[in-house]
């Protein structure tokens, strides 16, 4: 089994491949996008389980590493403390502290809704009439519209 740690974001995010015993096989910043999730884990032939923190852009990278590997965990952000309480924080450690976790099976997971239950609620979306960089800003943390999955590259 291989475990992966990822740090995402909406426009790069930082992935972490590790095996059961702990060794990285891969650490590298990703565009944010399908296509360079499944390069970074495509190529891998063993049994993969990934996990990310519940954030800001959480939900098309779920979606996308759903695709490649055989489990994703959500991570709830507030209770992951080894990530919340660091020190030195940044992507790159952030995502390899995720793959740790997922390999002691340490990860507190977070409610996802199915793809189908995000696009429903992300419909109101259209009454606002905006462009998706305006949707993004003006309703970061309103409770999901920004998560349309159309508006993700």
């Amino acid at each position: 089994m291989l475990y992966v740690g990822v740090d995402a974001h909406s426009e790069t995010s930082w992935i972490t491949v590790m095996d059961e015993k702990g060794k990285v096989l891969k650490r590298r910043e990703i565009s944010s996008s399908r296509k360079a999730v499944k390069e970074t884990l495509g190529r891998y032939r063993q049994p993969m389980k990934a996990t990310l923190e519940a954030s800001y852009s959480w939900a098309p990278i779920y979606d996308w590493l759903d695709e490649v590997t055989d489990d994703v965990v959500l991570a709830h952000p507030a209770k992951v403390r080894a990530i919340a309480e660091a020190r030195i924080k940044t992507d790159k450690i952030d995502s390899e502290t995720l793959a740790h976790l997922l390999r002691a099976d340490l990860i507190p997971q977070a409610y996802h809704p199915s793809g189908g239950d995000r696009v429903s609620r992300a419909g109101t979306e259209e009454d606002l009439n905006l462009p998706p960089s305006q949707v993004r800003t003006c309703c970061a943390g309103s409770g999901g519209i920004v998560f349309h999955p159309r508006y993700w590259h």
